[in-house]
């Protein structure tokens, strides 16, 4: 039978137990009824004459019980909290390890010290486009300038030039590049501008694909079956590109298809595919 408390001892123990139901409260959220349903035990034990000592012994160790499951039940919580966390932040991880990969076999066009790498691979990946796909398609419309395709092919040629130039600075940059020289830098724009870079290349790339798409599925190609010959003197060597060893000796409908393989990837490598004019 447990020895019973002094007057000293029931109010340190009466404390202790008030305080106790208040971290429930506060701390786990329990309903502020629980404290209360004790304060109303206490005042019944007091009324009945029961043993204060048995009573508030018993109060002590339900609640010291109660804290207990609720502090695993945190802990628990916290831990697949922290497991989630973990999870997530492994799969962000490995997909922008992955995006980082898919985007990384273009060479960058280095605009700036400051400039995002993904613009400067996109610019890469669009001059590679112009340097060594683009031609292909003027090869194959070059006797169809005057037709509805031929016409729209040499548009989106000469937008292609009008933004991103074959060499230097991409003009489609420059106020891009001049944001970061502005003092104080303003984030805001810098932030803008590279926004509009990526939204500009996306609405010409896609618009473009879905020409060739259309081309190609509706099956409009001019002379599909006749080769493209380019002369000799036009090498990789003589006009640093590569449109010789890509596309000589295949046909317009084999060299069509090329083009639009290589834009598909582009778009796709860069997640832009979605990103199209309204």
């Amino acid at each position: 039978m447990a020895q019973k408390l002094t007057e000293q001892e029931i109010s340190i123990v009466l404390k202790k137990i008030k305080n106790r139901y208040e971290r429930l409260v506060k701390d786990f959220k329990k309903p502020r009824s629980l404290a209360e349903s004790f304060e109303d035990r206490y005042l019944n034990c007091l009324k009945s004459r029961m043993d204060v000592t048995v009573f508030l012994l018993a109060e002590i160790e339900a609640v010291e019980e109660i804290i207990k499951k609720e502090e695993d039940k945190k802990a628990l919580e916290e831990k697949d909290k922290n497991v989630k966390k973990t999870q997530n932040t492994t799969i962000a991880d490995k997909i922008f390890e992955e995006n980082r990969k898919k985007i990384a076999k273009y060479s960058k066009v280095e605009i700036s010290s400051d400039a995002d790498e993904e613009i400067e691979r996109l610019i890469g990946g669009v001059r590679e486009f112009i340097n060594n796909y683009l031609p292909a398609i003027y090869y194959i419309y070059k006797d169809r300038r005057q037709t509805q395709d031929g016409d729209q092919i040499n548009k989106y040629y000469q937008e292609f030039i009008t933004k991103y130039d074959y060499k230097d600075v991409p003009p489609i940059t420059r106020k891009y590049i001049a944001a970061f020289y502005n003092t104080p830098r303003d984030l805001k724009k810098i932030d803008y501008e590279h926004r509009l870079i990526v939204q500009e290349t996306a609405f010409l790339l896609n618009d473009v694909l879905e020409t060739l798409e259309t081309i190609i599925v509706k099956e409009e190609i001019p002379f599909p079956e006749r080769k493209i010959i380019i002369p000799n003197n036009v090498s990789k060597k003589d006009s640093e590109n590569w449109f010789y060893e890509y596309f000589n000796g295949l046909t317009y409908k084999e060299g069509m298809k090329k083009v639009y393989s290589f834009l598909r990837d582009l778009v796709l490598d860069f997640r832009i595919k979605d990103i199209k004019r309204g």
